[in-house]
């Protein structure tokens, strides 16, 4: 009986293994996807397609420290982007619904010169789609050597 017990254990936690395995790359293709949607809102200068991504009480945290709550993260998609891309990214699997990522991202608005900023997102699922919920974002300076 014992060993009964001790053999349905492991196997309940290698098939537990096993699933949460097979969810982690659909997360993050799901979040992929909403990055790509952020990147063709700021690149075509449309507030309307970033809505969907951004939780109604996100909170964005500038490089400044200044706070910024919605309403104003999608007025500044209105300015022209010439380059948006993000790159390097890494997730990590909170609790469930819950995911952070980080991320390089690429940017050239407007009279500014192109500018790489390193970028933490809390994502949240709400009615099966992950949405932003808190951001910060701080520039990465070249220091000349």
């Amino acid at each position: 009986m014992y060993k009964f017990f001790i053999t349905s254990f492991y196997l309940l936690i290698i098939s537990t293994t096993i699933v949460a395995q097979t969810q982690k790359p659909s997360i993050e293709k799901e979040i992929n996807n909403q990055l790509n949607i952020l990147t063709q809102a700021h690149l075509t200068s449309n507030p309307k397609l970033a809505e969907s991504v951004y939780h109604k009480d996100l909170i964005l945290t500038s490089q400044s420290g200044k706070l910024y709550k919605r309403k104003e993260v999608l007025l500044n998609i209105k300015n022209k982007f010439e380059f948006y891309e993000n790159s390097d990214i890494l997730f990590l699997h909170l609790i469930k619904g819950v995911v952070i990522t980080n991320l390089i991202n690429e940017r050239k608005i407007d009279t500014f010169p192109k500018s790489k900023y390193r970028v933490t997102a809390v994502w949240i699922k709400r009615n099966k789609t992950w949405k932003i919920i808190s951001l910060q974002s701080s520039k990465i300076i070249n220091r000349k050597k």
